[in-house]
Protein backbone atom coordinates (compact mmCIF):
# COMPACT_ATOMS: atom_id res chain seq x y z
CA UNK A 1 0.00 0.00 0.00
CA UNK A 2 1.17 3.58 -0.73
CA UNK A 3 -0.29 5.11 2.52
CA UNK A 4 2.00 7.24 4.12
CA UNK A 5 2.83 6.34 7.91
CA UNK A 6 2.37 8.98 10.85
CA UNK A 7 5.65 11.13 11.03
CA UNK A 8 7.39 11.20 14.69
CA UNK A 9 5.09 14.22 15.68
CA UNK A 10 2.61 11.67 17.61
CA UNK A 11 4.70 11.22 19.98
CA UNK A 12 5.86 14.98 20.17
CA UNK A 13 1.89 15.44 20.72
CA UNK A 14 1.83 13.37 23.57
CA UNK A 15 4.58 14.58 26.00
CA UNK A 16 2.41 18.39 25.04
CA UNK A 17 -0.54 17.18 26.29
CA UNK A 18 0.73 15.77 29.31
CA UNK A 19 1.98 18.70 30.16
CA UNK A 20 -0.76 20.66 29.34
CA UNK A 21 -3.27 18.28 31.84
CA UNK A 22 -1.00 19.42 34.92
CA UNK A 23 -2.00 23.26 33.93
CA UNK A 24 -5.32 23.23 33.01
CA UNK A 25 -7.93 23.17 36.22
CA UNK A 26 -10.42 20.94 33.93
CA UNK A 27 -9.58 17.43 34.46
CA UNK A 28 -12.44 15.97 32.12
CA UNK A 29 -11.64 18.92 29.56
CA UNK A 30 -7.80 18.17 29.24
CA UNK A 31 -8.53 14.43 29.67
CA UNK A 32 -10.58 14.42 26.04
CA UNK A 33 -8.46 17.14 25.01
CA UNK A 34 -5.54 14.73 25.46
CA UNK A 35 -6.75 11.52 23.74
CA UNK A 36 -7.98 13.94 20.72
CA UNK A 37 -4.34 15.03 20.18
CA UNK A 38 -2.51 12.18 21.58
CA UNK A 39 -4.18 9.98 19.06
CA UNK A 40 -2.93 9.95 15.41
CA UNK A 41 -4.78 8.85 12.03
CA UNK A 42 -3.66 5.71 11.44
CA UNK A 43 -2.30 5.04 7.54
CA UNK A 44 -1.54 1.32 7.23
CA UNK A 45 1.03 -0.38 4.54
CA UNK A 46 2.19 -3.55 4.27
CA UNK A 47 6.16 -3.01 5.02
CA UNK A 48 6.52 -1.51 8.09
CA UNK A 49 6.07 -1.98 12.03
CA UNK A 50 7.40 -0.43 14.81
CA UNK A 51 8.33 -3.65 17.21
CA UNK A 52 8.02 -2.91 20.65
CA UNK A 53 7.72 -4.94 24.04
CA UNK A 54 6.59 -3.60 27.62
CA UNK A 55 8.25 -4.87 30.68
CA UNK A 56 5.63 -6.49 32.98
CA UNK A 57 6.48 -5.85 36.41
CA UNK A 58 5.14 -9.41 37.82
CA UNK A 59 4.21 -8.33 41.74
CA UNK A 60 3.53 -12.71 42.37
CA UNK A 61 6.85 -13.49 41.94
CA UNK A 62 9.17 -14.12 44.26
CA UNK A 63 12.65 -13.01 43.31
CA UNK A 64 14.92 -14.56 45.63
CA UNK A 65 13.36 -18.19 44.68
CA UNK A 66 12.19 -17.43 41.02
CA UNK A 67 8.07 -18.50 41.97
CA UNK A 68 5.22 -16.98 41.69
CA UNK A 69 3.37 -16.76 45.06
CA UNK A 70 0.07 -18.55 45.22
CA UNK A 71 -0.92 -17.73 41.51
CA UNK A 72 -1.61 -14.23 42.65
CA UNK A 73 -4.33 -14.87 45.27
CA UNK A 74 -3.11 -12.15 48.17
CA UNK A 75 -4.39 -14.57 51.22
CA UNK A 76 -1.94 -16.66 53.47
CA UNK A 77 -2.90 -20.54 52.74
CA UNK A 78 -1.61 -23.80 54.06
CA UNK A 79 -2.41 -27.50 54.39
CA UNK A 80 -5.05 -26.31 57.49
CA UNK A 81 -6.50 -23.32 55.32
CA UNK A 82 -10.67 -23.63 55.52
CA UNK A 83 -12.50 -23.04 52.50
CA UNK A 84 -14.40 -20.38 54.41
CA UNK A 85 -10.50 -18.02 54.01
CA UNK A 86 -10.98 -17.96 50.41
CA UNK A 87 -14.86 -17.07 50.89
CA UNK A 88 -13.63 -13.92 53.43
CA UNK A 89 -10.90 -12.39 50.56
CA UNK A 90 -14.50 -11.68 48.74
CA UNK A 91 -17.07 -11.15 51.54
CA UNK A 92 -15.62 -10.72 54.76
CA UNK A 93 -16.87 -9.74 58.54
CA UNK A 94 -17.13 -5.80 57.76
CA UNK A 95 -19.28 -7.07 54.65
CA UNK A 96 -21.46 -9.77 56.05
CA UNK A 97 -21.71 -7.15 59.57
CA UNK A 98 -23.14 -4.41 57.27
CA UNK A 99 -25.89 -7.03 55.43
CA UNK A 100 -26.85 -8.21 58.67
CA UNK A 101 -27.30 -4.53 59.94
CA UNK A 102 -29.52 -3.40 56.99
CA UNK A 103 -31.38 -6.63 56.92
CA UNK A 104 -32.52 -6.47 60.36
CA UNK A 105 -33.04 -2.16 59.68
CA UNK A 106 -35.17 -3.38 56.29
CA UNK A 107 -37.35 -5.39 59.32
CA UNK A 108 -37.74 -2.87 61.57
CA UNK A 109 -39.14 -0.17 59.08
CA UNK A 110 -41.96 -2.84 57.91
CA UNK A 111 -44.82 -3.27 60.28
CA UNK A 112 -45.04 -7.10 61.50
CA UNK A 113 -48.52 -8.64 59.85
CA UNK A 114 -50.23 -11.54 61.01
CA UNK A 115 -50.00 -12.65 57.58
CA UNK A 116 -46.67 -13.01 57.25
CA UNK A 117 -46.62 -14.45 61.04
CA UNK A 118 -43.74 -11.98 62.04
CA UNK A 119 -43.99 -12.11 65.01
CA UNK A 120 -41.72 -15.06 65.27
CA UNK A 121 -38.90 -12.81 64.26
CA UNK A 122 -35.48 -12.22 65.78
CA UNK A 123 -32.90 -10.10 64.62
CA UNK A 124 -30.35 -11.84 62.74
CA UNK A 125 -26.52 -12.60 63.66
CA UNK A 126 -23.40 -13.09 61.52
CA UNK A 127 -22.78 -16.07 62.27
CA UNK A 128 -26.26 -16.93 60.66
CA UNK A 129 -25.91 -14.66 57.99
CA UNK A 130 -22.87 -16.53 56.84
CA UNK A 131 -24.95 -19.99 57.31
CA UNK A 132 -27.58 -18.06 55.15
CA UNK A 133 -24.75 -16.86 51.95
CA UNK A 134 -23.49 -20.20 52.37
CA UNK A 135 -27.27 -21.76 51.80
CA UNK A 136 -28.14 -19.61 49.03
CA UNK A 137 -24.69 -20.44 47.56
CA UNK A 138 -26.03 -24.31 47.78
CA UNK A 139 -28.93 -23.39 45.85
CA UNK A 140 -27.05 -22.73 43.11
CA UNK A 141 -25.54 -25.67 42.60
CA UNK A 142 -28.86 -28.15 43.33
CA UNK A 143 -31.57 -26.20 41.79
CA UNK A 144 -35.07 -27.26 42.51
CA UNK A 145 -38.33 -25.81 40.78
CA UNK A 146 -39.07 -23.59 44.48
CA UNK A 147 -37.58 -22.49 47.29
CA UNK A 148 -40.14 -24.91 49.60
CA UNK A 149 -38.77 -28.19 47.97
CA UNK A 150 -35.33 -27.94 49.40
CA UNK A 151 -36.94 -28.89 52.61
CA UNK A 152 -39.48 -31.64 50.96
CA UNK A 153 -39.01 -34.86 53.22
CA UNK A 154 -40.16 -37.13 49.76
CA UNK A 155 -37.61 -39.65 49.27
CA UNK A 156 -36.90 -39.20 46.20
CA UNK A 157 -35.73 -35.47 46.48
CA UNK A 158 -34.85 -34.71 49.71
CA UNK A 159 -31.64 -32.78 50.33
CA UNK A 160 -31.29 -32.93 54.79
CA UNK A 161 -28.53 -30.54 54.91
CA UNK A 162 -30.73 -27.84 54.12
CA UNK A 163 -33.28 -28.87 57.05
CA UNK A 164 -29.81 -28.97 59.35
CA UNK A 165 -28.59 -25.45 58.56
CA UNK A 166 -32.10 -23.55 58.88
CA UNK A 167 -35.77 -24.51 59.52
CA UNK A 168 -37.80 -23.72 56.19
CA UNK A 169 -39.78 -20.72 57.83
CA UNK A 170 -36.49 -19.08 58.85
CA UNK A 171 -34.93 -18.77 55.60
CA UNK A 172 -37.70 -17.75 53.86
CA UNK A 173 -37.66 -14.62 56.69
CA UNK A 174 -34.48 -14.04 56.32
CA UNK A 175 -35.05 -14.23 52.33
CA UNK A 176 -37.74 -11.87 52.54
CA UNK A 177 -36.12 -8.94 54.68
CA UNK A 178 -32.55 -9.68 53.40
CA UNK A 179 -31.65 -5.78 52.36
CA UNK A 180 -27.96 -3.97 51.37
CA UNK A 181 -28.79 -0.35 51.74
CA UNK A 182 -30.41 2.47 54.17
CA UNK A 183 -33.61 3.66 52.41
CA UNK A 184 -33.40 6.61 54.31
CA UNK A 185 -30.46 7.59 52.16
CA UNK A 186 -31.79 8.81 49.18
CA UNK A 187 -29.92 8.36 45.51
CA UNK A 188 -31.40 8.45 42.31
CA UNK A 189 -28.74 5.72 41.11
CA UNK A 190 -30.49 2.77 39.68
CA UNK A 191 -28.55 0.40 41.30
CA UNK A 192 -29.13 2.02 45.01
CA UNK A 193 -30.92 -0.80 46.54
CA UNK A 194 -27.49 -3.03 46.02
CA UNK A 195 -24.58 0.13 45.74
CA UNK A 196 -23.02 -0.81 48.91
CA UNK A 197 -22.07 -4.29 48.57
CA UNK A 198 -21.17 -3.98 44.66
CA UNK A 199 -19.24 -1.35 45.98
CA UNK A 200 -17.36 -3.46 48.67
CA UNK A 201 -17.26 -6.56 46.43
CA UNK A 202 -15.36 -4.29 43.68
CA UNK A 203 -12.77 -3.49 46.01
CA UNK A 204 -12.07 -6.90 47.91
CA UNK A 205 -12.09 -7.99 44.08
CA UNK A 206 -9.38 -6.08 42.84
CA UNK A 207 -7.63 -6.20 46.73
CA UNK A 208 -7.50 -9.51 46.91
CA UNK A 209 -5.82 -10.58 43.86
CA UNK A 210 -2.46 -9.85 42.21
CA UNK A 211 -3.04 -10.41 38.55
CA UNK A 212 -0.89 -11.68 36.02
CA UNK A 213 0.11 -10.54 32.65
CA UNK A 214 -2.46 -11.55 30.70
CA UNK A 215 -5.73 -9.65 31.08
CA UNK A 216 -9.25 -10.11 29.44
CA UNK A 217 -12.44 -8.02 29.16
CA UNK A 218 -15.86 -9.71 27.86
CA UNK A 219 -19.67 -9.09 28.78
CA UNK A 220 -21.51 -11.48 31.45
CA UNK A 221 -24.94 -11.94 31.33
CA UNK A 222 -26.24 -12.91 34.97
CA UNK A 223 -29.78 -14.47 34.33
CA UNK A 224 -32.92 -12.55 35.47
CA UNK A 225 -36.55 -12.58 33.98
CA UNK A 226 -38.33 -10.29 36.20
CA UNK A 227 -38.97 -6.72 36.71
CA UNK A 228 -35.95 -4.51 36.14
CA UNK A 229 -35.48 -1.07 34.57
CA UNK A 230 -31.59 -1.90 32.62
CA UNK A 231 -32.56 -5.56 31.83
CA UNK A 232 -30.73 -6.90 28.73
CA UNK A 233 -31.97 -9.51 26.28
CA UNK A 234 -29.21 -11.01 24.43
CA UNK A 235 -30.01 -13.59 21.90
CA UNK A 236 -26.44 -14.63 21.46
CA UNK A 237 -26.05 -15.58 25.55
CA UNK A 238 -26.92 -18.93 27.01
CA UNK A 239 -29.44 -16.98 29.85
CA UNK A 240 -30.16 -14.24 27.04
CA UNK A 241 -32.35 -12.26 29.72
CA UNK A 242 -30.73 -10.59 32.87
CA UNK A 243 -28.15 -8.07 33.70
CA UNK A 244 -25.21 -7.15 31.67
CA UNK A 245 -21.43 -6.89 33.28
CA UNK A 246 -18.51 -5.57 31.81
CA UNK A 247 -15.74 -7.84 33.56
CA UNK A 248 -11.91 -7.53 33.47
CA UNK A 249 -10.65 -11.28 34.40
CA UNK A 250 -7.18 -12.42 35.77
CA UNK A 251 -6.07 -14.46 32.86
CA UNK A 252 -3.62 -16.49 35.03
CA UNK A 253 -6.30 -17.29 38.25
CA UNK A 254 -9.20 -17.07 35.84
CA UNK A 255 -10.72 -14.41 39.27
CA UNK A 256 -12.58 -10.96 37.90
CA UNK A 257 -10.89 -7.78 39.20
CA UNK A 258 -13.32 -5.81 38.56
CA UNK A 259 -16.90 -5.32 37.04
CA UNK A 260 -19.18 -2.57 35.33
CA UNK A 261 -22.75 -3.02 35.86
CA UNK A 262 -24.87 -1.89 32.50
CA UNK A 263 -27.73 0.09 33.16
CA UNK A 264 -28.02 2.21 29.92
CA UNK A 265 -27.83 5.59 29.33
CA UNK A 266 -26.78 6.02 33.22
CA UNK A 267 -23.80 4.17 32.94
CA UNK A 268 -20.77 5.25 34.69
CA UNK A 269 -18.06 4.87 32.40
CA UNK A 270 -16.83 8.16 31.57
CA UNK A 271 -16.41 8.63 28.33
CA UNK A 272 -13.71 8.88 26.11
CA UNK A 273 -14.81 10.55 22.53
CA UNK A 274 -11.87 9.01 20.96
CA UNK A 275 -12.18 5.50 21.50
CA UNK A 276 -16.29 5.36 21.66
CA UNK A 277 -18.69 3.58 24.49
CA UNK A 278 -16.63 0.27 24.17
CA UNK A 279 -13.28 1.97 24.25
CA UNK A 280 -14.26 3.77 27.37
CA UNK A 281 -15.46 0.79 29.38
CA UNK A 282 -11.96 -0.89 28.56
CA UNK A 283 -9.98 2.01 29.81
CA UNK A 284 -11.92 2.66 32.47
CA UNK A 285 -11.45 -1.21 34.08
CA UNK A 286 -7.97 -1.11 33.00
CA UNK A 287 -7.16 1.94 34.71
CA UNK A 288 -5.06 0.12 37.71
CA UNK A 289 -3.53 -1.82 35.47
CA UNK A 290 -2.15 0.62 32.77
CA UNK A 291 2.00 1.43 32.72
CA UNK A 292 2.52 -1.62 33.61
CA UNK A 293 3.34 -3.97 30.38
CA UNK A 294 -0.31 -5.99 30.62
CA UNK A 295 -0.97 -8.13 27.67
CA UNK A 296 -5.18 -7.34 27.41
CA UNK A 297 -7.38 -9.67 25.02
CA UNK A 298 -10.73 -8.06 23.83
CA UNK A 299 -13.39 -9.37 21.18
CA UNK A 300 -14.76 -7.27 17.87
CA UNK A 301 -16.66 -5.14 19.94
CA UNK A 302 -13.85 -3.67 21.66
CA UNK A 303 -11.14 -3.52 19.30
CA UNK A 304 -10.40 -0.33 17.22
CA UNK A 305 -7.12 1.10 15.89
CA UNK A 306 -7.45 4.43 18.59
CA UNK A 307 -7.87 2.33 21.70
CA UNK A 308 -4.92 -0.38 20.88
CA UNK A 309 -2.79 2.81 19.69
CA UNK A 310 -3.92 4.10 23.49
CA UNK A 311 -3.34 1.01 25.06
CA UNK A 312 0.59 1.08 23.41
CA UNK A 313 1.32 4.24 24.54
CA UNK A 314 0.00 3.39 28.05
CA UNK A 315 2.49 0.44 28.32
CA UNK A 316 -0.20 -2.17 27.36
CA UNK A 317 -0.57 -4.56 24.93
CA UNK A 318 -3.24 -5.89 23.01
CA UNK A 319 -4.90 -8.32 21.02
CA UNK A 320 -8.32 -8.95 19.59
CA UNK A 321 -10.64 -10.18 16.96
CA UNK A 322 -11.83 -7.06 14.99
CA UNK A 323 -14.49 -6.06 12.87
CA UNK A 324 -14.10 -5.36 9.25
CA UNK A 325 -16.53 -2.15 9.22
CA UNK A 326 -14.24 -0.57 12.14
CA UNK A 327 -13.35 2.92 11.85
CA UNK A 328 -9.41 3.74 10.84
CA UNK A 329 -9.07 0.06 9.25
CA UNK A 330 -7.83 -0.34 5.59
CA UNK A 331 -10.07 -2.35 3.42
CA UNK A 332 -8.76 -5.69 2.24
CA UNK A 333 -11.85 -7.12 0.73
CA UNK A 334 -10.09 -7.32 -2.78
CA UNK A 335 -7.64 -9.54 -1.23
CA UNK A 336 -9.77 -12.06 0.56
CA UNK A 337 -11.78 -13.13 -2.27
CA UNK A 338 -9.76 -16.58 -1.88
CA UNK A 339 -9.15 -19.32 0.76
CA UNK A 340 -5.04 -19.37 1.87
CA UNK A 341 -4.71 -16.21 1.39
CA UNK A 342 -2.70 -14.05 4.22
CA UNK A 343 -2.61 -10.61 4.54
CA UNK A 344 -1.07 -8.12 7.47
CA UNK A 345 -1.28 -4.07 7.45
CA UNK A 346 0.65 -2.44 9.66
CA UNK A 347 0.47 0.90 11.53
CA UNK A 348 3.07 2.04 13.99
CA UNK A 349 2.28 -0.33 16.60
CA UNK A 350 -0.69 -1.98 15.16
CA UNK A 351 -0.64 -4.87 13.05
CA UNK A 352 -3.53 -5.99 11.57
CA UNK A 353 -4.11 -9.37 9.81
CA UNK A 354 -6.56 -11.23 7.95
CA UNK A 355 -6.80 -15.05 6.79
Amino acid sequence: MANRLPNSNCHENVADSQSDMSSNGSQSFCRQSYYRRSLCRHRFADNHFADSHHYFEDQNLNESAGEHLNEGIKISTTETSHPLDYFEASIDETIANSIVAETNRYQSQNPVGERLNMARWSDTSLSEMYSFLATMMLTGILPKNRIRDYWSTDRLSSTPIFMQIFTRNRFQDLLRFLYFSNNDLVDADRLVKIKPIIMALKSKFSSSVNPGQNLCIDESLMLWKGRLAFKQYIPSKRNRFGMKFFEIVDCQTRLVLDFIIYTGSTTDIGIIPAVGISGSVVMNLMKPYLYKGHNLFVDNWYTSPNLFDLLHRSKTGACGTVRSNRRGLPSLASKMQFRGIHAVNYSWCIAQQFW
